[in-house]
């Protein structure tokens, strides 16, 4: 692997780990105010004695709440953060360091790094590192719809 190499890896995992982290703080928002927005919809259907839209409210803020303890999206986007930091530092660093200290650090944060990121994320950071970096176009992922959305959001 070549120094270019290594710097091209150590922009693509930032980007990565950083838009997986964009990605699910914005999980993290939308569940804990949709579930804000279902609690206080069921306490004020409770308030007014409308059964119907009470248990409806309470069933949606039960879900929402399994979800948010189950998938934990907050912590998720901490630890994807704090993964991000390391590669980041890697590449403020590379002026001082050498050819082989940088393979070396890249290979060190690679084998401490456990996050699970998406492909469909994967090939969005692809995209924008590629781009970003004014490389052939050619390589580029062609994104679906979704892929577009986390695109233009994260």
């Amino acid at each position: 692997m070549t120094r270019h190499d290594a710097l091209f890896d150590l922009r693509y995992a930032t980007r990565v780990l950083e838009l997986s982290g964009s990605f699910w703080q914005m999980i993290s928002i939308v569940v804990r105010f949709a579930s804000f927005l279902s609690g206080t919809a069921a306490i004020a259907a409770l308030a007014a004695d409308n059964s119907p839209l009470t248990l409806l409210s309470g069933v949606i803020f039960a879900i929402l709440q399994g979800i948010d303890f189950s998938m934990n999206p907050g912590d998720k986007a901490a630890c994807r953060m704090s993964q991000r930091k390391i590669y980041a530092q890697i590449l403020a660093e590379q002026n001082r360091l050498k050819d082989a200290d940088l393979l070396y650090r890249l290979e060190s944060a690679r084998s401490e790094d456990d996050v699970i990121v998406s492909m469909q994320l994967r090939q969005v950071a692809y995209n924008q590192v590629v781009t970003e970096k004014g490389l052939s176009t050619s390589s580029l992922y062609n994104l679906n719809s979704l892929q577009k959305v986390i695109q233009a959001v994260c």
